[in-house]
């Protein structure tokens, strides 16, 4: 699980030198009208873990908007995020 903790916050953070560490490997990069879309693709068949990494990023405010994650059995699991609220004014009587 220590994989997928890793692979979702390095997501979201958008760190992609820590997720070419990690998935000992170098993204492909492709740039789309309203997204960045990159795939990290291990070169040798993963024993464990995820083989393939697919990130696409919103272009107007770089959020994490779809991950595809590619198990060496060829499972794989898709998460979309929409409908995103990033954190707004918190009220004075809160505290």
């Amino acid at each position: 699980f220590k994989m997928l903790r890793d692979l979702l916050i390095f997501s979201m953070k958008g760190d992609i030198k820590a997720l070419e560490t990690l998935t000992e490997s170098t993204p492909e990069y492709k740039s789309g009208a309203d997204v960045h879309e990159f795939t990290f693709a291990s070169k040798g068949k993963a024993a464990k873990g995820y083989n393939k990494v697919v990130l696409k990023y919103n272009r107007k405010n770089n959020a994490l908007i779809y991950m595809e994650l590619h198990q060496p059995n060829g499972n794989y699991t898709t998460y979309t995020l929409k409908n995103l609220k990033f954190s707004g004014p918190i009220p004075n009587g809160v505290f």
